[in-house]
This record gives structure tokens, C-alpha cells and sequence, in this order.
């Protein structure tokens, strides 16, 4: 089946009426995923990291998320620069996924974070990336949300650094999502 703004993956899920949670949370270990998926996505980060450091951009290949692309999403993490130590300033999309499109009801690759009106998570998601950028390893959030018809659905993410520079910061985002729809 394509995936894309017409061809929703969305399903049910049996736990969906107990599965949203209200903050984000950081990963220690293996982390306790309900979206297969999403899980995918943690490993072949996992993968990517090399004695305990961030892995490079550069060397997660799209190959190692094969099956699980539309799913996907990059963000680069903006920062102050000064004498002291990096803060983050922002966050902007390099590259959303088919289906994290369809779902948003907008592609906001190349779009600001900050600059999003109207995306109901927005707050939670700028505290959920500045959790993971902050301390560098990956963080999980589950979050509800009505569609303007009036439907509960929920989305499981993980957000997981990585850096564009050897021992650099984590200045960069790899994200991946999957939205249920939640029983009534």
C-alpha cells in the first residue's frame, strides 16, 4: 500500500485508551515502545552510535530505516553561539515523512518549529526536543489529540540526537512517529 496524504496507516490499538502520556521522558536503556515502528527506528540509531557517543548524520543511512521512511523526521537544533555554553534557540525540519505529513495536514520541511501556528503540540514538542538536544540521548512522548472532526487519536514519538561533527553537540534530530486512532 502507498503511503501518503491520502493512504493513512493509522490503526487501532488495543491499549490506546490508556496510552497517552502528559511528558516526555528520557531513555535509559532499551525503551518500552508500543509502535513497532518506532522501535525500528531506535535500533538503527542504536546501530549508529559508536562507544557510547552520538552517532553521526552522515552515517545514518536511509538504508538502515528501509520500511519505515514515511515514519521518519530530521530537525536540526539551533543554537545561540557566545562564550558560555549552547543554548537552544529553535528547532527546524529538514525532512518530514509521507506520513507525519498526513497527519500534521501540512509538510513543514524547511519550516521553524516556532513558526508552526496552529499545531496543537507545538509546546510539547519544543520541550520534547530540547530534552533529547539538552541531554543527548534519545526521549519518548506519547501525546493525544482530537482531529478538527472531532475523533481521539494519539501518536507515539521518539526523538534521538546526533551530531553533524565528531564530539560535537547534539545538533541535529532524528525522529520517529506513529499515529492510532483511540477506542471510544
Amino acid at each position: 500500500m502507498a503511503v501518503g496524504p491520502l493512504h493513512s496507516t493509522l490503526r487501532r490499538h488495543p491499549s490506546a485508551e490508556s496510552i497517552a502520556e502528559n511528558s516526555g521522558h528520557l531513555v535509559v536503556g532499551e525503551p518500552t515502545l508500543v509502535s513497532p515502528i518506532v522501535a525500528r527506528g531506535h535500533a538503527a540509531w542504536a546501530a549508529a552510535c559508536c562507544e557510547g557517543a552520538l552517532p553521526l548524520a552522515d552515517d545514518l543511512k536511509a538504508e538502515a530505516l528501509a520500511g519505515i521512511l514515511p515514519y521518519v523526521y530530521l530537525v536540526d537544533v539551533l543554537s545561540t553561539e557566545g562564550p558560555g555554553p549552547m543554548e537552544v534557540a529553535d528547532f527546524r525540519y529538514r525532512l518530514v515523512g509521507t506520513d507525519v505529513v498526513s497527519h500534521t495536514a501540512a509538510d513543514n520541511t524547511g519550516r521553524r518549529l516556532s513558526d508552526i501556528a496552529g499545531q496543537g503540540s507545538q509546546a510539547t514538542l519544543i520541550r520534547l526536543y530540547t530534552l533529547a538536544s539538552n541531554a543527548a540521548v534519545p526521549a519518548v512522548q506519547r501525546i493525544a489529540y482530537l482531529t478538527k472532526s472531532g475523533s481521539r487519536h494519539w501518536y507515539e514519538t521518539i526523538v534521538m540526537p546526533m551530531t553533524t561533527k565528531r564530539g560535537g553537540p547534539a545538533d541535529r534530530l532524528l525522529g520517529v512517529a506513529e499515529h492510532f486512532c483511540q477506542r471510544r
